[in-house]
């Protein structure tokens, strides 16, 4: 019901809510990435990325994979792309996303494969958060693909991502090393 307060109303219309989970709600999954490297420039580039992610229930499909999506293309520019660069007098050097490094449709995956499995969760509405899943999935699992790219090359263990971004130059260094 509404009702319309006067200039000098002394009502004020306030509500409180407070919702007190029994337990976290997580979201749980896979996500496994294949890269290739060019051997002449170091330069990576994930080829495929497949996920798997129980997200409770879901409301909006559609949202949904452009979360998953849109967050794992985000994890893999951390990873590859995306710099913050500072001169030697503490300036910042990266001034635009130009000089920042963001991923473009060029740096997609060829195949991202994004599978979903729907068990409700005891939050009231039975969701999962699934906006964070691929940003904080998909670092490690492109740093691991890196690792197990240069270890295939060389023929040996050794190569291990140390920073992020993982720079051409540092797997030219490994890459190199062996020969």
């Amino acid at each position: 019901m509404y009702r319309e307060l006067g200039e000098g109303a002394s009502e004020v219309l306030s509500a409180y809510a407070k919702y007190d989970p029994r337990k976290p709600v997580y979201p749980y999954g896979l996500h496994v990435a294949v890269v290739e490297i060019d051997p002449g420039t170091g330069v990576p580039r994930v080829v495929e990325y497949r996920s798997l992610d129980d997200v409770g229930r879901i409301v909006n499909p559609m949202l949904l994979e452009g979360q998953l999506v849109g967050g794992i293309v985000q994890g893999i520019g951390d990873t590859l792309y995306e710099e913050m660069v500072y001169t030697s007098d503490g300036y910042p050097a990266s001034l635009s996303l130009a000089d920042y490094g963001v991923p473009t449709a060029l740096e997609y995956p060829d195949v991202v494969e994004i599978h979903f499995q729907e068990t409700p969760t005891h939050h009231p509405h039975g969701t999962r958060g699934v906006g964070e899943i691929g940003t904080i999935a998909a670092p490690p699992a492109v740093a691991r693909a890196v690792e197990d790219a240069v270890r295939r090359y060389i023929g040996r263990r050794g190569f291990r991502v140390r920073r992020l971004p993982v720079k051409p130059e540092d797997i030219l260094a490994a890459l190199s090393a062996e020969g």
